[in-house]
């Protein structure tokens, strides 16, 4: 690895604005109308999705910088898992949230070269993210 140095920014599927009109996802559903609204506020939601969203573009800067360098950069969203992020564990779990295992082999693919087609880009598991 030496010789072929990688930059991974961890972003998150929730970045994309394509991907927030969506309205399958509960993340993306409309309040009912009315103010002020019911239950607490989830600020933290849009503040969090507008940071990756951010972070996206520092790592297409990155990315264009460092090219000539050969290091290969990459934001790649490891999916929904079922960490402490958010919430608890089994909350998580319970809204079907894969094992962290499988974003711990994710990132491992993309360290050992199994994305390198998709360098420069914000990443899935599966495929390239929609801006």
């Amino acid at each position: 690895m030496e010789d072929d140095p990688r930059l991974l920014f961890i972003t998150s599927g929730t970045s994309t604005l394509a991907g927030s009109e969506n309205l399958d996802l509960p993340i993306n559903r409309v309040p009912p109308k009315g103010w002020p609204k019911a239950g607490p506020p989830q600020i933290s939601i849009p503040a969090y999705r507008s940071s990756k969203a951010g972070m996206n573009m520092i790592m297409r800067e990155w990315h264009s910088t460092l090219k000539e360098d050969g290091v290969k950069v990459w934001a790649i969203s490891p999916g929904y898992l079922a960490t402490g992020l958010g919430g608890s564990v089994q909350i998580n779990k319970k809204r079907s949230a894969a094992d962290p295992a499988i974003g711990g082999q994710f990132v491992k693919d993309v360290i050992e070269g199994r994305r390198n087609n998709d360098i420069g880009k914000v990443i899935l598991r599966d495929r390239v993210q929609p801006w």
